[in-house]
């Protein structure tokens, strides 16, 4: 088992780090899910209030609805597979009420390769309880998790056939009935992921055929944690959500505050987040928020959805 550890914080953000906000929605009770860079440097942004993806320009900061997913109430995780082409999971979430949709998740997929952007449904997946966090495997295969059932689900984009690769209860159950499992990543055959719930962080060992070669191991603890990314040096950056915090951490347990805190609209109510993919941008740390759509910050004006961007002045941290 991983030494975990528990961070101290003061109220500053790191230092060389500047945060700027790329595109803010018009009203309160919005929430960005999650994000996905594409190649020419847009971002691809789901919303869980309403069925939506949208596309961000950071070059003129403007954003505009592309699709609409239908028969749903929210559009949560998003995976990129190859250029141009992702997979976005949809069902009945009400932010409102925080009714789960149980038994209404699909997988979609979202093709941006031709003049017109294409959704088509893959897959429906009724027995989850809420479909969240995405990751590629392979060319042919994603992963997705239950964020209330407390599985990882190995989905063949060939076939839409799918199956649940492995569930362990404490790892990535929810305490009640909140949010277990949340975010998902694959590097170096390992399977990370978030139990938010639980503010734990964990990795699973992995073979070639995705199977588990041993428990899974605890890395990180005592954060509430949303989604996350990986740099390419295994360097991960984990959002907070209610936290309103980006962390960066490293194995075996080292962890820093890179921008926001608890009292902080900055990074309010921040989602996910992700490197650009270009020479230009591979050093900004793109993210998504909600707001203060989950928790008003006292004193503070309530916050619509954004997506937003941290700048290192130097190399990353």
């Amino acid at each position: 088992m991983l030494l975990f550890i528990v961070g101290l914080f003061t109220n500053n953000s790191a230092r060389g780090v500047t945060v700027e906000t790329v595109f803010q929605l018009g009203e309160t009770g919005t929430v960005f899910e999650n994000l996905a860079l594409r190649e020419s440097g847009e971002i691809l942004a789901t919303r869980a209030d309403v069925p939506e993806i949208w596309s961000i320009d950071p070059s003129t900061k403007t954003g505009h609805k592309i699709l609409t997913i239908p028969g749903a109430f929210a559009v949560m995780g998003i995976v990129q597979v190859s250029i141009d082409v992702f997979y976005v999971n949809s069902g009945k979430y009400s932010v409102q009420s925080h009714d789960s949709g149980e038994g209404s998740w699909e997988i979609w997929k979202i093709d941006l390769a031709a003049s017109q952007p294409r959704a088509s449904k893959l897959v429906s997946v009724p027995e989850a309880g809420l479909l969240n966090g995405m990751a590629k495997w392979d060319d042919n295969t994603i992963l997705t998790v239950d964020s209330i059932g407390g599985r990882i689900y190995k989905v063949d984009l060939r076939t839409a056939k799918y199956e649940v690769a492995f569930s362990e209860d404490v790892p990535m159950k929810p305490l009640d009935r909140g949010l277990g499992i949340n975010g998902i990543k694959v590097h170096d055959m390992f399977v990370y992921f978030t139990n938010t719930d639980r503010r734990l962080f964990y990795r699973t060992p992995v073979d070639t055929n995705l199977k588990p070669k041993g428990p899974a191991q605890l890395a990180l603890s005592g954060f509430r944690l949303d989604d996350f990314t990986i740099d390419h040096d295994g360097t991960i950056y984990i959002a907070t959500g209610k936290s309103n915090q980006i962390l960066q951490y490293k194995l075996p347990g080292w962890v820093r505050r890179v921008a926001g805190w608890f009292d902080s609209v900055d990074l309010a109510g921040v989602t996910a987040c992700e490197f650009g993919k270009s020479e230009h941008d591979e050093k900004l740390l793109y993210f998504s928020t909600s707001g203060t759509t989950f928790d008003q910050i006292e004193g503070a004006e309530p916050e619509p959805a954004k997506i937003a961007v941290i700048k290192f002045q130097e190399a990353k941290l």
